[in-house]
């Protein structure tokens, strides 16, 4: 059974308020989504989001290496899983895009929960921190994740042709400059936790091995 979670993350500088209910408004004035506040800072999405719970979360409730506070979607991978699974994987994504054309974040970034987890453990298994405060400073990733989007000044950086280039399932330029890269869309033919991480995992590995390889 598949009990992981895919964690979507929006990196905003100076994101000061722990009030989910301000950046609501740009889910309303852009009509992007459906949704319930829940517990004051909670906010449910609902229709084909459903089962997506997005939070605020203060430096001290996350494992990244910045200073300030992140939004965050969580959302089972079991939700993927349904016979509607591919849909709804396809909304998500949209909205991912959508909010951050409404906003405009600094870095938005997606992991499975499980490489979440490795951040900073002890051992071979260890992974680094996706983002640094350092990093973002000069509009560069520390480590690449499962989903990125790059805003325009990140495109500048590293280039528009070189991140369309990298082996993922999708690389794709979208309106004002931001690119969007997914690693992998299959994660909805699993049934356990394990395989799922191996096949991202599996999938991470030429990406990885692009920035590393890559020449700043």
């Amino acid at each position: 059974m598949i009990e992981s979670s895919l964690e979507i993350n929006f990196i905003c500088e100076n994101l000061v308020s722990t009030d989910i209910t301000e950046y609501a408004e740009a889910i309303d004035e852009n009509d992007l989504a459906s949704y319930k506040i829940r517990d004051g800072n909670r906010l449910a999405l609902s229709g084909r989001l459903i089962g997506s719970v997005m939070t605020i979360k203060e430096p001290s409730n996350h494992l990244y290496d910045i200073s300030d506070n992140i939004i965050t979607i969580s959302i089972k991978y079991e939700r993927f899983t349904r016979p509607d699974g591919r849909d709804r994987l396809s909304s998500l994504l949209s909205f991912v895009a959508d909010f951050n054309e409404s906003v405009g974040f600094n870095y938005v970034f997606g992991s499975h929960e499980l490489r979440i987890e490795r951040i900073g453990i002890p051992g071979d298994g260890a992974l680094p921190s996706p983002i640094s405060d350092e990093g973002l400073d000069r509009n560069q990733i520390d480590h690449p994740t499962s989903v990125m989007l790059f805003p325009p000044v990140m495109v500048e950086q590293y280039g528009k042709e070189w991140l369309l280039d990298l082996p993922a399932d999708r690389a794709e330029e979208l309106k004002h400059g931001s690119v969007f890269v997914v690693a992998t869309e299959d994660i909805t033919d699993f049934e356990q936790d394990t395989e799922l991480h191996q096949h991202i995992n599996d999938a991470m590995k030429p990406i990885e091995e692009a920035f590393a390889n890559r020449d700043d």
